[in-house]
C-alpha cells in the first residue's frame, strides 16, 4: 500500500468523515484520451478570446480552468446544451481509462469504516458509470454528480446542493487532484484530501 494511500485512511480514521466525495478523472482514474483534441473541439464553438483563455488555462497542470466555461456560460446559457454534447461525443469516441487501483481496492474498507462514497466529477454521466463499471466499482456509490447535472461545473460549488447532506461539509471530504476540487471544498467548507498518484512518474 503507497504512502498516499495510507494517509488517505489515516484522516478518514482520524476525522470520521461520513462522506467521501471523489473526483473521477486523475483521482479514481486517469482518462487515457486525447485532451488536446476536446480543447480544439471546445474552442471551436468559443469566441477568441475566451478560445485563448481556455487554452491558456489548460496549459497550467491542475489549474482551475473550469472557470473560464463557467464565466462564458453565466452570459451565454444558449452554450450550456452545445457544451455537453461536444463533451459527451469526445469522451464517447476516445473512452480509455487507467484505475487507480490501490484507491480502488481501499473503497470497500472506507465503507467499512461508515463513511459513504460519492464522486462529483466534471466528466459526462455515460463517462464516469462506464469507468466506474468497469473498475468493478461503481455499485459502492450512493451517487454520482456529473457535468450534466449542474450549469456551472467546477471550481463553482453548484452541484453541492444536489447532496443529502449539502446543510453539513463538516461530515465531508473531497477527495481530488485539481485546484476545480480544491477550490471547490474551500468555497463550501469542507476539508480536502491532494491525490498526487497521477501527477508522479508511474514506473
Amino acid at each position: 500500500m503507497n504512502k498516499e494511500i495510507t494517509k488517505l485512511i489515516t484522516v478518514v480514521k482520524k476525522h470520521k468523515y461520513r462522506n467521501l466525495i471523489f473526483d473521477l478523472d486523475c483521482t479514481l482514474t486517469k482518462l487515457d484520451v486525447p485532451w488536446p483534441e476536446w480543447n480544439k473541439r471546445i474552442t471551436r464553438a468559443l469566441p477568441p478570446d475566451i478560445a485563448k483563455k481556455l487554452t491558456d488555462m489548460l496549459a497550467i497542470e491542475g489549474s482551475p480552468w473550469g472557470q473560464v466555461v463557467n464565466d462564458y456560460l453565466v452570459t451565454n446559457k444558449s452554450f450550456y446544451d452545445e457544451y455537453i454534447a461536444i463533451c459527451r461525443e469526445f469522451e464517447s469516441d476516445h473512452f480509455s481509462h487507467t484505475p487507480y487501483n490501490e484507491l480502488m481496492h481501499i473503497l470497500p474498507q472506507l465503507k467499512e469504516m461508515g463513511a459513504k462514497l460519492y464522486v462529483w466529477t466534471s466528466n459526462t454521466r455515460p463517462t464516469a458509470e462506464r469507468a466506474l463499471q468497469d473498475a468493478g466499482v461503481l455499485h459502492l456509490f450512493s451517487q454520482l454528480l456529473t457535468r450534466e447535472d449542474v450549469t456551472l461545473g467546477k471550481p463553482h460549488a453548484e452541484g453541492w446542493q444536489h447532496f443529502p447532506f449539502a446543510d453539513d461539509p463538516k461530515t465531508c471530504l473531497m477527495i481530488g487532484d485539481s485546484q476545480n476540487d480544491e477550490f471547490v471544498a474551500k468555497e463550501v467548507g469542507m476539508d480536502y484530501f491532494q491525490v498526487r498518484y497521477f501527477s508522479k512518474p508511474q514506473s
